[in-house]
């Protein structure tokens, strides 16, 4: 084999035939028949509604305490920083945490 020919899944082919616009519709079936099957496959019957139901409901129980006690640092993290800005431009009055609540 010399170094223009190329090994393709119908055998061996030239550099004219690497290009070929009439064989075109076949490389991009190639390339779309596996996409097609797992479109295909994913909406076929029987479709597994209650288990992916409760896979759904672990994932959001298992996960949701875990965020909820990280965003209440981050969030007093991002306050205290949003304080700090406003004091260093000069509009530290536009800051609640500074000044308390508004009476």
């Amino acid at each position: 084999m010399s170094r223009m020919e190329m090994w393709t899944t119908r055998g061996i082919c030239t550099p004219d035939e690497w290009f070929d616009p009439r064989k075109a519709h076949e490389r991009a079936g190639r390339v779309l028949y596996p996409q097609r099957r797992i479109i295909v496959t994913l909406v076929r019957r029987p479709w597994a509604g209650r288990e992916i139901l409760e896979q759904i409901w672990f994932v959001a129980r298992v996960s949701i305490f875990p965020t909820i006690m990280l965003s209440i640092p981050y969030t007093v993290l991002i306050v205290f920083v949003l304080n700090i800005l406003l004091v260093e431009i000069g509009a530290g009055d536009l800051s609640v945490p500074a000044r308390g609540w508004p009476r």
